[in-house]
């Protein structure tokens, strides 16, 4: 079990963060928000030598369902669906893109695979 700062109990210089970091009395979701969450924490932690106890912010849930469906779940209990989730999605997916190179060739698959259809000739 690993305690509200992440580390592993006993040990002062092991830490456990993302999927097998489970908080005692506080169990979080297997999601990459959480273990991007404690990695950042972890690392302002250890460089300004204070040990606050992790907190979780939940920044939402997206989930595409088809060609303009999509679900989404977003912080203060407002949830969307269909078309404008499908957009919503769409802005998050492109805005976490790191490299310009992406932000321009992720607008051109998405027009490719809606004209011309996914490929499934790679294996």
């Amino acid at each position: 079990a690993v305690v509200s700062t992440q580390s592993t109990g006993g040990q002062d210089s092991v830490y456990a963060l993302g999927d097998c970091a489970r908080i005692e009395n506080n169990p979080l979701a297997m999601l990459a928000q959480v273990a991007n969450q404690q990695g950042k924490y972890l690392g302002s932690a250890l460089n300004s030598g204070k040990d606050k106890p992790f907190k979780y912010k939940f920044l939402g849930s997206m989930a595409q369902l088809g060609t303009f469906d999509a679900v989404a779940e977003l912080p203060g209990s407002a949830k969307m669906r269909g078309f404008s989730a499908f957009l919503a999605w769409r802005a998050a997916y492109w805005t976490y893109s790191v490299s310009i190179t992406n932000k321009m060739l992720i607008p051109m698959y998405w027009f490719k695979s809606y004209w011309f259809g996914r490929d499934i000739s790679k294996f």
